[in-house]
């Protein structure tokens, strides 16, 4: 099996992670100075859209939550205790399933390289501009 659903899905929730704290540096910078880094903003902006809500949540929403939900109605909304509950109801063939339908999102055209990039664009957030 390729890397476990809830190994690539704990990684990128360690993207995720990066965007959103470069938002509080971002509010901390605009409540300090008035000013935005529109750039940046720009940037955080396309990555939750494109990279959060398209990618990582497509893998969330459409393929392991109405999995875990077949499996136990205490799944719903169980976000905070996913990748233990995960591990705990799903065979490893279901997981080796899921991790199939994983790569299939992976393998579509251009998704390496989107995936790279905002893997990319979340460390570059993570560090602070120079002002």
């Amino acid at each position: 099996m390729s890397e476990s659903p809830t190994r690539q899905l704990a990684a990128e929730h360690g993207y995720v992670k990066l965007v959103v704290g470069a938002m509080d540096d971002e509010v901390a910078y605009i409540e300090r100075t008035g000013n935005v880094h529109t750039a940046r903003v720009t940037e955080m902006v396309d990555s939750t859209r494109n990279f959060t809500d398209g990618d990582h949540h497509a893998k969330e929403e459409d393929l392991l939550f109405p999995l875990l939900e077949e499996r136990s109605a205490a799944a719903g909304g169980t976000i905070s205790v996913l990748s233990p509950l995960t591990e705990e109801l799903l065979s490893v063939q279901e997981q080796e399933m899921l991790a199939e339908d994983f790569g299939r999102l992976a393998d579509a055209e251009g998704a390496a390289e989107a995936a790279e990039r905002y893997h990319r664009l979340a460390h570059d957030l993570a560090t602070p501009p120079a002002d």
